[in-house]
Parts: C-alpha cells; structure tokens; sequence
C-alpha cells in the first residue's frame, strides 16, 4: 500500500486547481482506499493500493508505513 500527501497550497496557490481533494481526486480517477484531513497542514492523506504513476505536483508520495487517527 502506498501513501500520498495532497497539499491544498500545492494545488491552488500553484496549480491552479480548486475544489474539495475529494472531487479532485475522484474527478482525477484515482480509486484510494482510505484518507483523512490534516487541517493543521492544509493537506489531506490517501492511501493506495499502489503507486500512481505521474501523479500531479499537488500528491507527494511519503511514507509507507503511514497511520491514521485510531491505527495503530
């Protein structure tokens, strides 16, 4: 499983992109299997069944072993 970060500044302030991550993404096609908003960071958390190949400036790869609230 794979983990991304999308950044809300990345994809407004640079990209030029707005809307809810939620549409983007779904809009964008990509299936996730779970995510969650980190306001604190003006991003959100999805989480793959595999790496996205060419995924926009805005969705950063970052750690695999990644948690979200309640996993331990």
């Amino acid at each position: 499983m794979c983990h991304y970060r999308y950044s809300m500044m990345t994809a407004n302030l640079d990209c030029g992109v707005e809307g809810h991550p939620l549409k983007v993404m779904a809009n964008l096609g990509y299936k996730w299997t779970k995510c969650e908003p980190f306001p604190i960071a003006d991003c959100w958390i999805f989480r793959f069944d595999e790496e996205i190949q060419n995924p926009p400036p805005y969705l950063i790869r970052i750690a695999d072993d990644f948690k979200f609230s309640g996993e331990v």
